[in-house]
């Protein structure tokens, strides 16, 4: 799908996709290094874990929704 897009808005996408690859890899560092100083290791395994469990209740969330049934305009009315 992204390549057969415009190759200005490509490019735009990769940069947005990019930045947001360094901000999340840059914000799970600083977490990872606070659980360290608080706990050592089982903090640092605990945040890990939590992490996982958000991106996977996200990604999971997402799908449900795209799966929902959309009722036409038609059929939104009532009295029918």
């Amino acid at each position: 799908m992204i390549y057969a897009l415009d190759p200005g808005a490509r490019n735009r996408l990769n940069t947005v996709f990019m930045t947001g690859m360094f901000i999340g890899g840059a914000a799970g560092s600083a977490i990872g290094s606070l659980a360290w100083h608080a706990a050592g290791w089982l903090a640092v395994c605990i945040v890990g874990a939590a992490m996982a469990l958000f991106s996977l209740t996200v990604h999971g969330a997402g799908r449900w929704v795209s799966r929902r049934p959309v009722a036409s305009a038609c059929c939104a009315q009532e009295g029918d």
